[in-house]
């Protein structure tokens, strides 16, 4: 009974967030035409508590946690990038639509980026102007996935050499570890120097969002005060002296500066004030471009973020 509705449930939501209970019934006498328990399989429907329903429709938890996370990191990760590169270096062709978006997305500074546009309307184009933007400026030529094979192969055409399949992209861990993410550059570092590991690096045991202070610099080998050495291909570090509040969470130092820009008059949320302004053992100062647009964002409620049980208590 169990695999019956289980291969009815991956049959329907493979594609789908959202279905209405009849077709997952359905789907179920489909694909097994000899099972004839239609009671039995609408009794084990019900007690399925992966399962949230309401009014004739469903979803399945996990696709509703999963949601939930690609919204949380899309929400936390506004203003948290260096753009792509500058609008200068596009292209004279692209037509008035395509320069107005293109100037959207290098000047974003959000993790996530979204372009829509019917077929026909450049989107390669563009994505190839940006790309080359990008490189202009010392940036790395740019992951491209396709949801299907017939996809991929349309960028491989268009110049995105090394295109994947979003799929063959998730099951390979080649692939995963050659999509570096950030811009090349040469930091000079010396002693004392704080650094901020931007990535995992399992010789030495680093991990994401940690700060390290240079202990010693002997050539090319750089030993931080805990022991551990900076490996020479190591690239995912920057410098550690600043950092966003939702890295500074958890940390502490003896002495904080809260510094709230233009970008802070737009997207601050009370929450990240908070936590950018605790992070401090002994004296903490705020530097504000704008006191009064800073004060208006600090007294708005944060949005809320609903729960699983309310949110089945509201359906």
């Amino acid at each position: 009974m169990v695999s019956v509705l289980d291969a009815a449930l991956r049959h329907i939501f493979e594609r789908r967030s959202v279905a209405r209970e009849g077709e997952v019934l359905s789907a179920a006498l489909e694909l097994h035409p000899d099972f004839f328990r239609w009671r039995e399989l609408r009794d084990a429907f019900e007690g399925r508590t992966d399962i949230i329903r309401s009014q004739g429709e469903l979803t399945l938890r996990k696709i509703w946690q999963e949601e939930r996370a690609t919204a949380d990191r899309a929400r936390l990760g506004r203003n948290q990038r260096f753009p792509l590169g500058s609008p200068s270096h596009l292209t004279p062709s692209l037509k008035p639509g395509q320069l107005a978006a293109a100037q959207t997305l290098l000047e974003n500074r959000d993790f996530m980026a979204v372009l829509v546009g019917d077929a026909g309307t450049g989107k390669t184009t563009l994505l190839q102007a940006i790309q080359a933007a990008h490189l202009s400026v010392g940036g790395q030529p740019f992951v491209s996935l396709a949801p299907t094979t017939k996809a991929r192969d349309a960028l491989i055409e268009n110049g995105f050499v090394g295109s994947e399949t979003v799929q063959h992209f998730l099951a390979s861990e080649r692939l995963q570890g050659e999509a570096h993410v950030g811009r090349p550059q040469v930091l000079p570092l010396s002693e004392g120097e704080q650094v901020l590991i931007r990535g995992r690096e399992d010789s030495q045991g680093f991990t994401n969002g940690e700060i390290k202070t240079v202990g010693r610099i002997e050539g090319d080998r750089v030993t931080f005060t805990d022991g551990t050495t900076l490996p020479p291909n190591f690239a995912a570090w920057t410098y550690g002296h600043a950092v966003t509040a939702y890295r500074s969470q958890g940390s502490s130092s003896e002495e904080s500066l809260l510094i709230l820009g233009p970008v802070a008059e737009k997207a601050l949320l009370r929450r990240q004030f908070y936590v950018g302004n605790t992070r401090y053992k002994g004296s903490n100062a705020i530097y504000v471009s704008n006191r009064e647009a800073i004060l208006r964002r600090v007294a708005q409620r944060d949005p809320g973020r609903e729960l699983a049980t309310e949110f089945t208590r509201r359906h």
